[in-house]
């Protein structure tokens, strides 16, 4: 479903139809950012130093030239939705995804996932210029494509920062970016840079981000919070934290991305 007029966080719940062929590899992050610091800084703070920092404007990582990223993602067997999976296969354990990605925009990615189903692991790589793709399962040989002819999939969502943060043609930046200076935040240093910590309850993420999109599945009794790092030069997200909890207080979805090497030199070229 496309959402109009949206800054779209992928639901966790689209974790059920993951595309096994479509990335490979990933390994744990740490969850808790490095150099950080605790003072709280409010919009009326951020005025006072506006005329030595350059306005802060939040906007979506499709217009940085490039970055790095890496995904971590945990699912309780709770919050999956398995109505999509091949007959037979029971998805009754935590399911838990490690994706690690390189983007130069606007057509080239290099992306590896690992996945752990309880009963099975499978990684997987893809390297996508243009309109072409190349896939392979582990160390396997490279098989090519167009773009979207993959394999059958078992699970379809992507991941990747540019699609957990996507835009529509008329999204309005300049209204959510407002939003942001009312919410309030922390001036930390996360992943080399300086970035603004936004943490939201869901009723302020939704109301913040004007999405109607369910982050958790809505026939369970549960909540979650959003942290989002906003870089404050570039206004893109550079960490996010969304950590979901049921009515027991048990946590089921935890979802951790960082971005690094924001508009550096990537070279992404075809497999050999």
């Amino acid at each position: 479903m496309t959402l109009p007029r949206r800054w779209l966080l992928m639901p966790a719940l689209a974790l059920a139809t993951f595309a096994l062929i479509a990335c490979s590899g990933g390994e744990e992050t740490d969850p808790t950012p490095t150099g950080t610091t605790a003072a709280q800084v409010t919009p009326a703070a951020a005025t006072a130093t506006a005329e030595s920092t350059p306005q802060f404007a939040a906007q979506s990582p499709q217009d940085l030239q490039s970055y790095r990223y890496r995904v971590n993602v945990t699912v309780a067997a709770e919050a999956l939705d398995d109505s999509e999976a091949p007959t037979g296969l029971d998805l009754d354990g935590n399911l838990t995804l490690g994706l690690e990605g390189a983007v130069v925009n606007p057509d080239r990615e290099h992306t590896s996932t690992a996945i752990d189903i309880g009963f099975l692991t499978l990684s997987t790589e893809t390297v996508r210029v243009g309109d072409q793709e190349w896939t392979r399962a582990g160390q396997g040989a490279w098989s090519a494509s167009t773009s979207g002819e993959g394999a059958e999939a078992l699970f379809d969502a992507d991941f990747s920062p540019a699609s957990i943060f996507t835009t529509s043609a008329d999204f309005d930046y300049e209204a959510l970016t407002a939003r942001l200076e009312e919410h309030g935040w922390k001036d930390e240093e996360v992943n080399g840079v300086r970035a603004r910590h936004y943490s939201f309850t869901e009723e302020e993420f939704y109301s913040t981000f004007e999405t109607d999109e369910a982050v958790l599945p809505a026939d369970i009794d549960a909540t979650f919070t959003a942290d989002i790092w906003l870089a404050e030069d570039l206004g893109v997200p550079v960490r996010m934290l969304i950590v979901g909890v049921d009515g027991a207080g048990t946590e089921i979805l935890r979802l951790e991305m960082d971005v690094t090497d924001i508009n550096s030199q990537i070279a992404i070229d075809p497999p050999v």
